[in-house]
């Protein structure tokens, strides 16, 4: 994912985890996970981005979260890569008038972790239980709290180590060629198949929350904060989730004339690779506009 395209910070917070440095130059920030008893280091942040009391359901809440390449630097695999997710709870707006490079224990300071830091373990764990093959593994997390050096003393740091899933995201599908979309959506239409016959949905559907391995053909389904299980196994119906999931043209949002043919017009299932197949070589069937 270090490759992945557009991928953009949209806040710094989490610098200040990287903001230490060894003699030899690199972060001396290090993260231990009691379970694996293994350690790792955060060697790049790739995205960022800050949750608001309206976000988080809860006021004075705000959370920094970010996903990062960790590195292991002690354990059986050293060296091998993972991926971070930290959840980090920041001041509010209004805290201002807390400055004091002193204190111990912020008025601002929560007990326990956001909902979303708590979705987001549940749902890894409980996916990585089932066998799920196309998400990412829940390796390891851990809870901290923030020392008087950091930016909400008492406050929490959620750590959620995954595995690292092989391919980039999809950000650059537009470019494609049909055959290309076409392997994309069968491999896209496998791993949502999977997901929901395991009873769970996504929330935040669409390209960007899929990650494409051109090499394996496979797809791989992430950011799993924004779901829900719901128990029941749902349908597969190519025209309607082809669309939400943001696959059924080049653009992200189509409409009935620029849709790709292998994009069904009825409510049919598609049940198996099988059935997806024979919709790309189905011709396209377009009414034509009255004049």
């Amino acid at each position: 994912m270090a490759e992945d395209l557009g991928l953009t910070r949209k806040s710094d917070w989490l610098d200040i985890l990287t903001e230490s440095k060894d003699e030899t130059g690199e972060s001396s920030y290090r993260i231990y996970f009691p379970k694996t008893k293994t350690e790792w280091k955060i060697e790049q942040i790739l995205t960022e981005r800050v949750f608001d009391a309206r976000d988080t359901g809860e006021h004075d809440l705000y959370e920094a979260s970010g996903i990062c390449i960790a590195v292991q630097t002690e354990g059986p695999s050293k060296s091998s890569e993972a991926i971070l997710r930290v959840r980090m709870q920041i001041p509010p707006d209004t805290s201002n008038d807390e400055d004091d490079d002193d204190r111990e224990h912020s008025k601002f300071a929560k007990d326990e972790i956001s909902w979303m830091a708590d979705n987001e373990i549940d749902f890894l764990e409980q996916l990585t239980e089932k066998g799920c093959s196309c998400t990412p593994k829940l390796l390891d997390y851990r809870i901290s709290t923030q020392t008087k050096d950091q930016y909400v003393p008492g406050g929490y740091i959620a750590f959620i180590l995954m595995e690292k899933v092989p391919g980039r995201n999809l950000n650059n599908f537009h470019t494609f060629t049909l055959k290309e979309r076409d392997e994309v959506r069968i491999a896209a239409a496998r791993a949502i198949r999977e997901f929901y016959s395991l009873g769970y949905r996504h929330m935040d559907r669409g390209r960007h929350n899929l990650i494409w391995d051109d090499e394996t053909k496979r797809c791989f389904i992430v950011d799993l904060e924004s779901v829900e299980y719901v128990g029941k196994p749902k349908k597969f119906i190519p025209n309607s989730e082809f669309v939400v999931w943001e696959l059924a043209c080049k653009s992200r949002y189509g409409n009935l004339h620029t849709v790709d043919p292998m994009v069904s017009r009825g409510n049919e299932e598609a049940p198996d690779d099988e059935s997806l197949r024979a919709l790309v070589s189905r011709p396209l069937k377009r009414k034509r506009a009255k004049i």
